[in-house]
């Protein structure tokens, strides 16, 4: 098993769900988004916000959010999509992810990761992207709190995910057993595999 990672805030972290989310990162996912996470956590335990905390740390969810959709790409029956693109493709991949993990879509989990999608005042496009020539939005108790509910939503994937985690294998085996790999099997298992010791 590969050792746990340490990470330069690991002190600091608010709870043991934030070390938990960074570990499974780091093991499941890759060092990148484990990083993206370590610093929206450096952002958010900073008693001293910077004007613009709330949409940095926005962007960085939006990074862990795709890279894990990413990841759970071989989990997702593509042949059941309708042609859409953006948000409506973003909504449809959740949506896959949740069918195959198990998660009903009324779970509270589901609810609000399908919330971030779309353009409305609550998604992440949204959060991340300024308002006009507005100032920067507030860190205030409702950010708080869709901060501690996409952290419960990621702690929530990365436990699925790991007790799934043989269809990763399993799909290494395919690629390795291929005679003749051809540049899509090349994009797949830069984008899609997990970037860690064991894959």
């Amino acid at each position: 098993m590969e050792p746990e990672y340490t990470s330069s805030i690991q002190t600091t972290f608010h709870n043991p769900r934030q070390n938990r989310i960074f570990q499974r990162l780091y093991r499941l996912v890759g060092s990148g988004p484990a990083m993206f996470y370590e610093e929206a956590c450096r952002l958010v335990i900073n008693e001293s916000h910077y004007p613009c905390t709330t949409h940095l740390v926005s962007h960085l969810l939006r990074e862990i959010e795709s890279a894990l959709r990413d990841v759970l790409e071989p989990f997702m029956d593509r042949k059941t999509f309708t042609k859409k693109n953006g948000e409506e493709e973003h909504k449809e991949e959740i949506l896959a992810v949740l069918k195959a993990l198990e998660i009903s879509s009324n779970d509270p989990i589901a609810v609000t990761w399908l919330g971030i999608t779309g353009d409305g005042i609550k998604s992440l496009n949204r959060r991340t992207h300024r308002n006009a020539l507005d100032s920067p939005r507030a860190f205030d108790q409702e950010f708080i709190e869709f901060w501690s509910n996409m952290e419960a939503v990621i702690d929530k994937v990365l436990n699925f995910f790991e007790t799934k985690y043989l269809v990763i294998l399993d799909q290494l085996e395919k690629l390795r057993k291929k005679e003749q790999p051809v540049q899509s099997d090349a994009e797949f298992l830069k984008n899609h595999i997990p970037n860690n010791v064991v894959a």
